[in-house]
């Protein structure tokens, strides 16, 4: 009986498995935190799960599942947001905690800047006031 020849077959090595598990693992962990954003969101604004359903316009169990983490809520992130009075990138990344170290960096920037600003309009009226004068031209 002939043989027939294989096509040499593509093995998955560790690294691109590991790669895919750290990958998957790592959108289960954005999806929690998502959804920790979502419930937190959902009380201050004083709603029930079925409540935020009907103006998501999705079922209950899915907002237990976004809240939960067991599923992303992307497709919704928009609607979620104006529901919630809430940015998108705050339900993606959270609140920035600024430390009084921060603030005083920015303190300092925003002084640096409005020197700055001065300086150029200076530099800018300089400039206007030496522009040369149009040539006449002589009859």
């Amino acid at each position: 009986m002939p043989q027939r020849s294989q096509a040499p077959r593509s093995e998955t090595s560790a690294t691109k498995s590991r790669s895919f598990r750290t990958f998957l693992l790592m959108q289960q962990f954005a999806a929690k935190e998502i959804g920790e954003r979502i419930k937190e969101a959902r009380r201050q604004a004083s709603l029930t799960q079925d409540e935020l359903a009907d103006l998501v316009e999705v079922t209950t169990r899915t907002i237990q599942a976004y809240e939960a983490g067991d599923i992303d809520a992307y497709r919704k992130l928009n609607k979620l947001a104006s529901v919630l009075n809430r940015e998108v990138s705050w339900l993606l990344h959270g609140a920035e905690e600024v430390s009084p170290g921060d603030e005083r960096v920015r303190q300092v920037v925003q002084e640096e800047l409005g020197e700055l600003r001065a300086a150029i309009d200076r530099v800018e009226n300089l400039l206007r006031g030496a522009q040369p004068r149009e040539h006449r031209a002589r009859p």
